[in-house]
């Protein structure tokens, strides 16, 4: 662990308050009871912690940093390695968030944090003006794991005590259009299938679906397999998802048969879905509906069923617009902004 990470730690425990609560009072959020931040500020009195200087807070006026003048950005992929990267929706997000920077003649980066306890070298020696942190569910430790550079975050769910901006597709959306797309098809015996039950974006679609489909009166049966200890990239290969999806598919036969309409939350679900369904030889008329509208695995599906586009550029785009607002104006209140997912329907 980060020595300064292991630091808060201890003032934390010897506070009775959680590392949030600790960075909070460093940062001087107004959020925090005079009370609480009293325990924070004796805690590290006792524990001889003195806080930097330059912590994160309001700025004085005509201090703020002109973001015009920002010239480096990087996007900081946590817990990402190459193969996650060929991702189509990955590259997706990349993009938007690289050509906005090039249209504001602002250098970007690239650069993969495997281990979320190695700082990269750009981080400890503040190079960058600003981070779009992305690839894991947002932690508050990150307020001082990168402090004091600028930073926004991406993917998975929005603290629920908001302590720096979020860029988010509206997971709870992602749930109600692919609800209503099965049950405007028709479809009344519908199943969800996931073998990753552990990532963080998956969750909310769900519970928003079930939402929907139980409002309609259908039958909803569930799927799921519980989160491993594995790498994140060893989620996603031929052979894991294969294995995975036969189990799912075993326990859905065995469980009532075939449903006449499936969602499941990736496109390459999906892919493998269908692949082995057709071994089988089933699926004939089969509804479907995954997500991120990866034409590379849809590819691989007759007819091409519905998905649902994240709008990843679109994510990229106002990111960065959100960093530079951040950068700009340090000490302004920090936001969640949800982009609009859309339906994007079958081949006929």
């Amino acid at each position: 662990m980060h020595p300064h990470m292991k630091r808060i730690d201890d003032i934390a425990k010897a506070a009775g308050v959680s590392r949030a609560t600790v960075s909070r009072v460093l940062n001087g959020h107004l959020s925090v009871t005079p009370e609480t931040a009293r325990h924070v500020k004796r805690a590290m009195e006792q524990a001889g912690y003195v806080p930097a200087v330059n912590r994160r807070g309001p700025r004085p006026k005509g201090k703020t940093i002109d973001a015009s003048k920002v010239r480096s950005v990087v996007l900081l992929l946590m817990g990402h390695t190459h193969e996650l990267l060929e991702q189509p929706s990955v590259r997706r997000l990349l993009a938007g968030f690289t050509s906005s920077a090039q249209a504001s003649d602002i250098h970007s980066a690239l650069i993969e944090m495997p281990d979320p306890m190695t700082i990269p070298q750009v981080v400890r020696d503040r190079t960058a003006d600003g981070l779009m942190v992305s690839g894991a569910q947002s932690r508050p430790e990150w307020v001082d794991m990168f402090h004091p550079i600028p930073f926004v975050a991406e993917g998975g769910a929005a603290l629920p005590d908001t302590v720096f901006d979020h860029v988010l597709v509206n997971n709870a959306q992602v749930g109600r259009i692919a609800a209503r797309y099965l049950l405007e098809a028709g479809c009344r015996n519908l199943a969800y299938l996931n073998h990753d039950a552990g990532h963080t974006s998956f969750a909310p679609r769900l519970k928003v679906f079930q939402e929907e489909t139980g409002s309609a009166g259908a039958r909803l049966r569930t799927y799921e397999l519980p989160d491993r200890d594995l790498p994140e990239a060893d989620y996603w290969t031929t052979l894991r998802l294969r294995a995975d999806f036969t189990e799912l598919i075993d326990r859905m036969l065995a469980d009532g048969g075939m449903p006449d309409g499936i969602h499941v939350p990736t496109d390459q679900q999906a892919a493998t879905l269908h692949a082995l369904l057709r071994e089988r030889g089933l699926g004939e008329g089969l509804v479907t509906i995954s997500c991120n509208n990866d034409v590379p695995w849809l590819s691989t599906i007759h007819p091409r069923p519905a998905t649902i586009d994240m709008r990843g550029e679109e994510i990229g785009r106002q990111a960065l617009g959100r960093l530079l607002e951040r950068i700009e104006n340090p000490g302004g209140d920090f936001t969640v902004t949800l982009v609009t997912p859309r339906l994007v329907l079958p081949e006929s």
